[in-house]
């Protein structure tokens, strides 16, 4: 887990253990009772007989049918309309008075600010001038070693260069990327390679990692990696898989191939319900070029419309999934082909053992020192103008975002905008578009690896408002008054993000991913430090130079019933269709894809 440190999990763990009148320390050490179960799996017939007692021949069951009824949320809407005109039309004169008042009394507490004085706070004086990395050591040629305390568990990174890649190259390679773990490679198929991944580790698992420099939003430098992670005890059965994955990968099974792709089309489903405003918010990005714009195609909206066509072709003529396949396999063979850089992260790591069986699974790759820094460059298409648009869909609510070209991390103004945001979100866009617009939830942010500024809102009853709104608040930040608390909360929320405590193995994998990609604790220290010394001058200073509401481009997620009683008038796209019919024909069983890469370790 990289959301808490080490400990606090521990003692979380040990809180759920106590509650239920359990030790918590054996729940902690389980060595005993693995043992236990060991002895009594070693037994003949024991899990055969346990699934019979407790499934095949357990008389409880039952079976429950759902039907989508798709006239619901109207009519809950209609039966709250209502409800609401009949209690208004039964109030008196003095019942219409008091409701007047009781609204005017809401918007004045609203309006209000709360002593929070009387609260004890965090200044910051008492933040930690430099934040702690991870120390690793070179062991071998293209061989880091990370000592940490994974209690038993031992991770093995292995991080390629993409370099230049076509526009048919970043189309295939959410595919080929969100595939690994799930076909066959070499002689076996993908349950017998699913039955060696279970036997032999945890997991086996691959993610892109695409980033501006951070020098230069223009350049952008992407890595491949592939984990796989176990029982230290246990390494010589998986210290090969990755090295084999890459050298033996198939792409030949066809209807498994074809089921990976139906599952990321229904994964992209269930995204617009619970990620809608981050859907939105790549739309936004979508002409900026550069890393920023690629993220609507590569894990975005127009990913779900690539995806829906494959799958169309795919059920139409089962020969193109053959030759998507064959496509995946030629970009997975010059994949193969890159250098490649290791990291070993555990306990266990640093061992003659563990490093001697290590070298010998890569034997065969070329594993420099240090990479070439023009080899990890992957140029991508620059910035075009864009209309804002909308993109309509089965839903109740909106999903509004708007995006700002931004510096990147190195740049003078770059802590500033990251307070920026927070102090945007937490002053102004929570009261203007949560409390008082009705919307679930809003947010400002800056993006180092995207080098944007965006504001999106999540499930939210408002459109042409709530982008009137935003726009004020972009405005609104280039003539804030000085106000020591608000500054304050929002450079603390920053180094809050910057400073997410991580796992052990979290700390090394973030050290070797950081230095790889040119996020290192030199460029981090360096940010890190302007952001505490932000002040309010540099806020305004920055909102008046990036921040024109003029020049935001601006995309919503919504349907056609809301977008046309905004009174808006932009061009929509309606998305989803294809893939609702396909997720009632598979039962909305998500899976497939990555999305694209792991948390921007220095977005705020």
């Amino acid at each position: 887990g990289d959301r808490f440190p080490f400990g606090l999990e521990l003692a979380l763990a040990a809180t759920d253990a106590w509650q239920l009148g359990l030790d918590p320390i054996a729940v902690l050490d389980q060595d005993a009772a693995i043992a236990r179960l060991r002895a009594r799996a070693l037994a003949p017939g024991w899990l055969a007989g346990a699934l019979g007692a407790r499934f095949v021949d357990n008389p409880h069951r039952a079976l429950m049918v759902t039907q989508p009824d798709p006239d619901w949320n109207r009519r809950q809407d209609d039966e709250e309309r209502a409800r609401i005109d009949a209690r208004v039309a039964a109030l008196d004169a003095a019942g219409q008075a008091a409701a007047l008042a009781q609204a005017a009394a809401l918007e004045a507490r609203q309006a209000e600010v709360d002593d929070v004085s009387v609260l004890p706070e965090l200044q910051l004086a008492d933040i930690p001038r430099e934040l702690r990395w991870s120390e690793g050591r070179a062991a071998d040629a293209g061989l880091e070693v990370f000592d940490a305390g994974t209690n038993g568990i031992l991770h093995q990174v292995a991080a390629l260069p993409l370099g230049p890649l076509s526009t048919r190259d970043l189309e295939l390679l959410p595919l080929l990327i969100g595939a690994i773990g799930k076909l066959g490679v070499a002689d076996r198929d993908y349950t017998r390679q699913a039955a060696l991944i279970q036997a032999s580790c945890g997991d086996l698992s691959a993610w892109v990692d695409l980033r501006s420099s951070p020098t230069d939003p223009a350049e952008v430098h992407g890595f491949a990696f592939f984990e796989v992670y176990g029982l230290a005890r246990k390494y010589p059965d998986f210290a090969h898989l990755v090295a084999e994955t890459l050298a033996a990968q198939r792409f030949d099974e066809t209807d498994r191939l074809r089921e990976i792709i139906e599952q990321a089309v229904v994964g992209m489903l269930q995204r617009i319900h619970y990620g809608g405003n981050a859907l939105a918010e790549l739309a936004a990005l979508r002409g900026f070029g550069g890393r920023a714009g690629l993220d609507h195609r590569f894990s975005g909206l127009g990913r779900l419309r690539w995806l829906e066509d494959v799958a169309e072709r795919g059920a139409a003529d089962p020969r193109s999934i053959a030759a998507l396949g064959a496509e995946l396999g030629l970009l997975m063979a010059r994949l193969a082909a890159r250098p490649v850089r290791l990291a070993l992260i555990g306990d266990a790591a640093d061992t003659a053992d563990v490093i001697g069986r290590t070298r010998d699974a890569w034997s065969a790759f070329d594993r420099p020192a240090a990479f070439d820094k023009a080899a990890t460059r992957t140029p991508l298409p620059g910035p075009e103008a864009v209309a804002p648009r909308a993109y309509t869909t089965a839903t109740q609510v909106n999903y509004c975002a708007l995006a700002l070209p931004a510096p990147p991390i190195t740049h003078a103004d770059a802590a500033a905008l990251s307070v920026a945001a927070r102090y945007l979100g937490n002053a102004f866009l929570h009261q203007r578009i949560r409390e008082k617009g009705g919307a679930y939830g809003s947010r400002a942010a800056y993006s180092a690896s995207l080098a944007a500024f965006t504001t999106t809102s999540y499930r939210d009853p408002r459109l042409a408002e709530t982008l009137d709104d935003m726009r004020a608040g972009l405005a609104w930040l280039a003539t804030i008054d000085d106000d020591e608390r608000h500054l304050r909360e929002a450079v603390l929320r920053v180094i809050a993000d910057l400073d997410r405590p991580q796992s052990p193995a979290g700390e090394g994998r973030r050290r070797f991913v950081g230095d790889l990609i040119g996020y290192g604790p030199a460029v981090i220290q360096a940010y890190r430090s302007r952001i505490l010394a932000t002040t309010t001058d540099d806020i305004r200073r920055v909102a008046a130079a990036w921040l024109d509401p003029a020049g935001a481009s601006a995309a919503v997620v919504t349907s056609r019933e809301l977008l046309a009683s905004s009174g808006l008038g932009w061009e929509s796209e309606a998305i989803g269709q294809r893939g609702a019919a396909l997720a009632a024909a598979l039962g909305e069983d998500s899976g497939g894809e990555d999305d694209g890469g792991e948390d921007d370790e220095v977005e705020a």
